[in-house]
């Protein structure tokens, strides 16, 4: 039946990788807001901050439009030792299948992997001399995308073990929020400050192919039966939040505070995702139902301060305080369940807090607990002609995911990042702009820490322990345009 079941499975997740765009994860968490490049912080006028600070519009004039295109580039391990395997000896009668069996549940998965995500905006002062500014964008604030390469080398009497020894996590997997904003924001020119507001419509897609048991093990057999099976997720929901922020000039053409809030999704940062999903576990037949998977995304925090004391130099200072801590699990539980918050509710042990609650139509809890996460980053600017601009930037993004939470579906480190940039005005109304940045992730070494296989069910999963590490480089083009 595995056989049968990844034949079936995999042209669902290869048309959710062809047909979807993704956001990068490069920041905290699975945020991927890195459009806008060195101007995209809540210091800023450009099209980019109705999503960094509304407020920065207010600063606009004319009718402004900024076409970015994110590519990435991420190379990313997660090298799962033996001791993460829930049973050591699978085959004691057997030394050669039973050494057979760790390493295929063990080993080094790999990705190389190239995302692209873009990002258009348009703000318009309305060709009138009004303090009210306007504008649109469409961009991917939270994101990512894997494919898992494959193992050549597993041996055939495990048969999935070709996709890699973090299967039991991911093999195909797309997380992505797109994102639509409409704001405006109104310019106090006695104070020279500006307040902005505005409303998101988010829309958020979960397509995931993994390895799966019922029981929550990695036990490649059972009974001399193949056990291990696949399990395909595809759920999408449409929720919304709100953003705010104030822009002020301190000093006169030369220096400016921003400061800017965004809402979680909904307020309350809960959402239900609700789609299908396709089991293929061991020797039962295949089976389809409709699910609701309940997720959360943070609310974040924006601060900044830009300089500019000569008409060569800028000097940028802005940071971000992003809540992750409203990430605290993932639920996925039959479409039909009637209590869902009570159903959902689990002890520390990932035990069911309410025994009454309806046990049978819960699939799955992910316990999640992540931190509060922040970024900080320094950046600077050197005109070489008044048309040609020379970026610099470094910056410091913290972990969101602590140790017994991390695996190769969602990681995270701390991490630092280096940035080169180059704008050129081509004219008085087009602007071009590229940008380079690498994401230097710190590596990290759970496997000596709890994992997911010391919960109970519905919580208990595979052993996530491993060694994790990551590379991105980031590639921001823009083209600007101003009427």
């Amino acid at each position: 039946m595995l056989g049968n079941g990844i034949v079936r499975a995999l042209p669902w997740a290869a048309a959710a990788a062809i047909l979807t765009t993704s956001g990068v994860v490069n920041a905290s968490g699975f945020s991927a807001a890195r459009f806008g490049g060195e101007r995209g912080n809540p210091t800023e006028s450009n099209p980019s901050t109705l999503y960094y600070n509304p407020a920065g519009i207010g600063f606009s004039t004319g009718t402004n439009v900024l076409i970015d295109v994110t590519t990435a580039f991420r190379s990313a391990t997660a090298d799962r030792p033996t001791s993460a395997i829930d049973n050591q000896n699978p085959f004691p009668d057997d030394a050669a299948k039973n050494a057979a069996a760790l390493d295929a549940n063990s080993g080094k998965g790999t990705l190389s992997n190239t995302i692209v995500s873009p990002m258009i905006g348009v703000t318009t002062d309305f060709g009138l001399d009004i303090p009210l500014k306007a504008g649109a964008a469409f961009y991917v604030p939270f994101g990512g995308q894997a494919v898992w390469d494959k193992n050549d080398a597993a041996d055939p009497q495990f048969p999935g073990a070709e996709d890699g020894s973090q299967r039991w996590y991911t093999i195909d997997g797309t997380i992505r929020t797109l994102a639509f904003t409409a704001g405006a924001a109104y310019y106090i020119e006695p104070a020279r400050l500006s307040i902005g507001l505005s409303g998101n419509v988010y829309l958020n897609t979960i397509e995931t192919l993994r390895a799966r048991n019922s029981d929550g093990s990695d036990d490649l057999e059972v009974g001399g039966s193949l056990k291990e099976g696949r399990s395909l997720i595809s759920v999408n929901s449409t929720d919304f939040g709100m953003g705010a922020g104030v822009l002020w000039e301190a000093w006169r053409r030369k220096a400016w505070v921003g400061l800017s809030y965004q809402t979680r999704p909904n307020f309350t940062g809960k959402m239900e995702l609700d789609g299908t999903l396709e089991n293929y576990l061991g020797a039962a037949q295949p089976n389809k139902a409709d699910v609701i998977l309940t997720s959360s995304l943070p609310d974040v925090l924006r601060l900044g301060i830009r300089v500019r004391p000569k008409f060569r130099y800028e000097f940028r200072l802005f940071g971000d305080y992003t809540r992750w801590s409203a990430m605290d699990q993932q639920c996925l539980v039959d479409a039909s369940i009637s209590d869902l918050d009570s159903a959902c509710e689990v002890n520390a042990d990932g035990s069911f807090t309410n025994p009454d609650a309806d046990t049978g139509k819960v699939i799955q809890n992910l316990s999640r607990k992540w931190n509060d996460a922040f970024g900080v980053r320094v950046g600077g600017s050197y005109w070489i002609s008044k048309d040609l601009e020379v970026q610099l930037g470094g910056g410091y993004d913290s972990n969101a995911i602590p140790d017994e939470a991390l695996d190769a579906a969602l990681m995270d480190m701390d991490k630092f990042t280096a940035t080169l940039g180059v704008v050129y005005q081509a004219t008085e109304m087009i602007g071009l702009g590229v940008v380079a940045t690498n994401v230097f992730y710190l590596e990290r070494d759970t496997t000596d820490s709890a994992g997911n296989n010391d919960l109970v069910l519905p919580s208990r999963q595979p052993g996530n322990q491993a060694i994790y590490s990551q590379n991105i480089f980031v590639l921001n083009t823009n083209v600007s345009l101003t009427f």
